[in-house]
Protein backbone atom coordinates (compact mmCIF):
# COMPACT_ATOMS: atom_id res chain seq x y z
CA UNK A 1 0.00 0.00 0.00
CA UNK A 2 1.71 3.25 -0.69
CA UNK A 3 -1.34 5.83 0.14
CA UNK A 4 -4.33 5.60 2.27
CA UNK A 5 -6.80 7.88 3.59
CA UNK A 6 -9.78 7.65 6.21
CA UNK A 7 -13.05 9.45 6.52
CA UNK A 8 -12.30 12.34 4.60
CA UNK A 9 -8.99 12.74 5.99
CA UNK A 10 -5.85 13.69 3.99
CA UNK A 11 -3.94 11.28 1.61
CA UNK A 12 -0.91 9.44 3.86
CA UNK A 13 1.82 8.00 2.37
CA UNK A 14 2.30 4.29 3.21
CA UNK A 15 4.61 1.30 3.44
CA UNK A 16 2.61 -1.15 4.38
CA UNK A 17 3.21 -4.49 2.49
CA UNK A 18 0.02 -7.00 0.87
CA UNK A 19 -0.55 -9.97 -0.91
CA UNK A 20 -3.22 -10.52 -2.72
CA UNK A 21 -4.23 -14.17 -4.05
CA UNK A 22 -5.79 -15.11 -6.59
CA UNK A 23 -8.09 -17.15 -4.45
CA UNK A 24 -9.90 -14.60 -2.85
CA UNK A 25 -7.59 -13.91 -0.06
CA UNK A 26 -5.19 -10.64 1.06
CA UNK A 27 -2.93 -10.69 3.59
CA UNK A 28 -1.34 -7.56 5.76
CA UNK A 29 2.39 -8.81 5.42
CA UNK A 30 3.42 -6.31 8.36
CA UNK A 31 3.38 -6.29 11.09
CA UNK A 32 2.24 -9.89 11.26
CA UNK A 33 0.05 -11.82 8.81
CA UNK A 34 -3.31 -10.63 9.38
CA UNK A 35 -6.03 -12.79 6.38
CA UNK A 36 -8.77 -10.99 4.83
CA UNK A 37 -11.37 -12.70 2.45
CA UNK A 38 -12.54 -10.54 -1.03
CA UNK A 39 -15.10 -11.01 -3.61
CA UNK A 40 -15.06 -9.34 -6.72
CA UNK A 41 -17.54 -8.42 -9.03
CA UNK A 42 -16.20 -7.42 -12.13
CA UNK A 43 -19.54 -7.01 -13.80
CA UNK A 44 -20.94 -4.34 -12.05
CA UNK A 45 -20.47 -1.14 -14.20
CA UNK A 46 -18.22 0.48 -11.49
CA UNK A 47 -16.08 -2.37 -10.80
CA UNK A 48 -17.19 -3.93 -6.98
CA UNK A 49 -15.65 -6.35 -4.11
CA UNK A 50 -17.07 -7.28 -0.68
CA UNK A 51 -13.82 -7.62 2.03
CA UNK A 52 -14.25 -9.48 4.64
CA UNK A 53 -12.42 -8.53 7.39
CA UNK A 54 -12.07 -11.07 10.94
CA UNK A 55 -14.59 -8.78 12.80
CA UNK A 56 -16.73 -6.89 9.75
CA UNK A 57 -17.71 -6.33 6.26
CA UNK A 58 -16.75 -3.39 3.61
CA UNK A 59 -18.04 -3.15 0.00
CA UNK A 60 -15.83 -1.19 -2.41
CA UNK A 61 -14.85 -0.13 -5.57
CA UNK A 62 -11.83 -1.15 -7.33
CA UNK A 63 -9.83 0.01 -10.50
CA UNK A 64 -6.36 -1.68 -11.89
CA UNK A 65 -4.86 0.51 -13.82
CA UNK A 66 -1.43 -1.13 -14.76
CA UNK A 67 0.82 -1.71 -11.62
CA UNK A 68 -1.87 0.23 -9.35
CA UNK A 69 -4.28 -1.01 -7.62
CA UNK A 70 -6.79 2.01 -6.30
CA UNK A 71 -9.63 0.63 -3.81
CA UNK A 72 -12.56 2.28 -1.80
CA UNK A 73 -14.36 1.10 0.86
CA UNK A 74 -17.39 1.94 3.67
CA UNK A 75 -15.90 3.00 6.87
CA UNK A 76 -18.51 1.55 8.62
CA UNK A 77 -22.09 -0.31 7.61
CA UNK A 78 -20.72 -2.55 5.63
CA UNK A 79 -24.40 -2.68 3.88
CA UNK A 80 -23.84 0.53 1.61
CA UNK A 81 -21.23 0.21 -1.60
CA UNK A 82 -19.30 3.66 -2.15
CA UNK A 83 -20.46 5.29 -5.67
CA UNK A 84 -17.14 6.95 -6.46
CA UNK A 85 -13.74 5.99 -6.31
CA UNK A 86 -12.04 8.68 -4.09
CA UNK A 87 -11.38 9.52 -0.72
CA UNK A 88 -13.81 11.25 1.06
CA UNK A 89 -15.86 10.94 4.40
CA UNK A 90 -17.37 7.63 5.17
CA UNK A 91 -15.00 5.62 3.21
CA UNK A 92 -11.18 4.35 3.32
CA UNK A 93 -9.37 4.95 0.00
CA UNK A 94 -6.22 3.19 -0.98
CA UNK A 95 -3.67 2.94 -3.59
CA UNK A 96 -1.61 -0.41 -4.18
CA UNK A 97 1.22 -0.51 -6.38
CA UNK A 98 2.79 -4.19 -7.83
CA UNK A 99 5.92 -4.96 -6.65
CA UNK A 100 8.47 -7.17 -8.48
CA UNK A 101 9.43 -10.76 -6.70
CA UNK A 102 12.57 -8.66 -5.04
CA UNK A 103 10.39 -6.60 -3.21
CA UNK A 104 10.62 -3.37 -5.47
CA UNK A 105 8.06 -1.28 -7.07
Amino acid sequence: MVVHASDGGPNTPQTVKWRFEANGKAFIMNPGDIAIGYKLHPQDSQKGFDWKWPNAMHLGLYALEGDMLKVVITSADGKTRPTELKAGPGVIYCEFARMNPEGMR
